[in-house]
């Protein structure tokens, strides 16, 4: 065997070896550290891992997790599925790309006790200390397509006037296009039931340098009650209840000379709005605000033109006792 032969094989070895080591280590070695590896890692955390099952393609870039659960001193984060696309080679181009992001049934459960500790404390540092970089990063990071699909969400604090929770249900988010070479944020789209409001629905656009952010947002069904009662003095101002729904289109723009902010075709119903400071009462049967559009710029000099069609108004009570 000549020379050449011989280089030429030991290359093919190589690159064969390579490759098959690439393969073991994508199809078993990435799974592997994930269910094993990562459980051990946050262990120091005083956290708790588990994934039920986990599969990575390293020739499609494609993860894909099963029943993962993230606990802490209470359940943090679970899921039924995880599934991941990556588009590792954009990195040539300085660019961090995800191709697809896909959470199906997420569950985040954010707790804050009586003596104000969150139940993620455990991944915040205690170190203060900060250091200063002054080099920016040339690297730009795209999101092509995120989903949340059945999603649920609620926030318990024990550490306010009163106890508060809150729970977002059926919680579906669509996000696309986010690119940070492209000053994007992306396009939302996003509904949910919350113990709060019946129905909410979000849909908008941001851009980013200069900042716009443009969509509508439409709220059914809020009731402010649950607010009032944990986030409102009682001794000073009591909110019995309020119901509101609300339409609006938005449109925020921001430069360096003024912030632009314009609300069209606005939509506002308050009913059973009940509240009272001392001896003082107030209630109203309903206030109804059938369109309204508001124009701002806030800048050296603030501007501000409101225009209401009009202002609906039924059964208003007040009572004022002078002592």
């Amino acid at each position: 065997m000549d020379k050449k032969k011989k280089i030429a094989l030991i290359t093919g070895i190589c690159v064969v070896s390579l490759l098959l080591i690439y393969t073991l280590l994508g199809f078993f070695g990435l799974p592997y550290a994930i269910k094993n590896i990562a459980p051990k890692y946050l262990k120091d955390y005083n956290a708790t891992l588990f994934v039920s099952d986990a599969k990575f393609n390293p020739f499609t870039f494609e993860l894909n997790a099963t029943n993962a659960e993230l606990n802490t001193t209470s359940p943090l984060f679970s899921t039924k599925q995880i599934d991941l696309k990556l588009k590792p080679f954009s990195i040539f181009k300085k660019l961090v790309e995800i191709d697809i992001f896909r959470l199906d049934e997420p569950k985040v459960k954010i707790a804050r006790d009586k003596k104000a500790n969150f139940n993620f404390s455990n991944f915040i540092s205690d170190d203060n200390a900060t250091s200063e970089d002054n080099s920016t990063s040339s690297i730009n990071f795209a999101l092509n397509n995120a989903k949340i699909i059945k999603g649920s969400f609620s926030y318990s604090d024990q550490n306010l006037t009163k106890p508060f929770n809150v729970s977002f249900d059926d919680i579906n988010y669509e996000l696309s296009s986010l690119n940070t070479k492209k000053n994007s944020a992306g396009s939302h789209i996003f509904d949910s039931n919350s113990s709060l409001a019946h129905k909410i629905d979000l849909n908008g656009d941001i851009k980013l340098n200069p900042l716009k952010i443009d969509g509508n947002v439409s709220i059914k069904d809020f009731s402010i009650k649950p607010v009032a009662i944990s986030f409102i003095d009682n001794d000073t101002l009591n909110l019995k209840n309020a119901i509101i729904n609300l339409k609006i289109n938005y449109a925020l723009k921001a430069d360096e000379n003024a912030t632009r902010i314009n609300l069209k075709d606005g939509f506002l119903n308050v009913k059973g709005l009940s509240l009272d400071e001392g001896a003082n009462e107030l209630s109203l049967g309903e206030l109804e605000l059938p369109k309204f559009d508001l124009v701002s710029k806030i800048a050296d000099k603030t501007e501000a033109a409101l225009n209401l069609s009009a202002i609906n108004l039924n059964d208003i009570s007040f009572k004022n006792v002078i002592s």
